[in-house]
């Protein structure tokens, strides 16, 4: 998602920075992260506090206030946007009580949620919290890989599809970028039938496998 997406979703407060690496063009950011102050947060989903791992795509700068520091020691106390892709992170340092930045461009940014996500047989209003939260979501069904997509059109509106792995879209609209018109959709979605064999999602729930999504 882009960095504005990413900041509008995800809440830094008091969450701690645990380490960067650089591997294969990207880079990877691990932080001990709040997940109870998330507005999406589900206690059934989600620990109150585990590690979130970053992955940064396109990265085009990246600075931080003093390359031999330990991060762990640090503490988030916001992240400011500038110019849509960068990403400023204020950090204050516990250990010697002193307050530095790590500056990040960068194209896009994925969340790696997985390990808490990665289940079969969602009920559906987790698969419906989740569809109306993330912009990607791939779901198995009959052997078939399908493609949830958000998609954003303009300042205004969003494009929402379901794609077939062989590129066959089997549903697709374009709906105003707000949560009700969105949650209006995707239960709109739940109902149709637009599975191989004619069943809806919420027909074929109990086969349909999620492995992976952003």
């Amino acid at each position: 998602m882009t960095p504005r997406k990413f900041l509008e979703e995800f809440y830094f407060h008091d969450s701690s920075p645990i380490k960067i690496d650089f591997y294969n063009r990207r880079m990877f950011f691990i932080i001990d992260f709040c997940f109870w102050m998330q507005n999406w947060y589900r206690s059934d989903i989600f620990p109150e506090n585990d590690l979130l791992e970053l992955q940064f795509f396109g990265l085009k700068e990246f600075e931080i206030g003093n390359p031999n520091r330990d991060l762990s020691s640090g503490e988030i106390m916001q992240v400011d946007l500038f110019d849509d892709e960068a990403m400023i992170f204020k950090i204050w340092d516990r250990a010697p009580y002193e307050y530095y930045e790590i500056k990040i461009r960068t194209e896009d940014v994925e969340p790696n949620l997985s390990e808490f996500l990665h289940v079969k047989n969602f009920v559906m209003n987790t698969l419906k919290s989740t569809m109306i939260l993330y912009d990607e979501i791939e779901f198995k069904y009959r052997g078939l890989m399908h493609d949830f997509q958000k998609e954003q059109i303009d300042r205004n509106s969003i494009k929402i599809s379901i794609w077939r792995e062989s590129g066959i879209c089997l549903y697709d609209c374009e709906v105003r970028d707000n949560p009700i018109d969105i949650s209006r959709v995707v239960e709109d979605i739940l109902h149709a039938p637009i599975l191989i064999d004619s069943k809806s999602i919420i027909q074929a729930k109990n086969e349909i496998e999620i492995p992976w999504f952003s």
